[in-house]
């Protein structure tokens, strides 16, 4: 079970995460079931040396906000506190929208591991 707190209106988790074999504590995740991709600040994952390389592709990102260009970067394993996708592709991006967020859970991977909004009990779990 991970909470969901409201902040700027919008549902968010506060977590850890992992990518790959890689934690990193507590980021603050924008839950948005609208967002195609799962995204995460280019500038967060860098301080834990998870940079691009060769491998990945240059996507554009076409939001309410206008149109940005991202790296998509195939990782082994993207764990969101209890909830596991493997393989999955995570995005990478500035993420300037005006509000402080480390990234955006998006509906793939959602979809992917199943998981339950439930704004009643204000909480996400599988």
């Amino acid at each position: 079970m991970i909470p969901i707190t409201i902040r700027y209106r919008l549902p968010f988790v506060e977590t850890e995460i992992a990518i790959g074999q890689q934690a990193i504590p507590a980021l603050r995740l924008l839950v948005d079931s609208g967002s195609s991709a799962t995204i995460f600040n280019v500038n967060v994952l860098g301080r834990y040396n998870i940079v691009s390389d060769e491998h990945d592709i240059i996507r554009q990102m076409q939001g309410i906000g206008g149109t940005e260009s991202v790296l998509e970067k195939s990782v082994e394993l993207l764990r969101i506190s209890t909830l596991v996708a493997s393989p999955f592709s995570i995005q990478m991006g500035k993420l300037t929208y005006g509000m402080q967020m480390d990234g955006i859970i998006g509906c793939d991977f959602l979809r992917a591991t199943k998981a339950t909004i439930d704004f009643d009990r204000m909480e996400m779990r599988q």
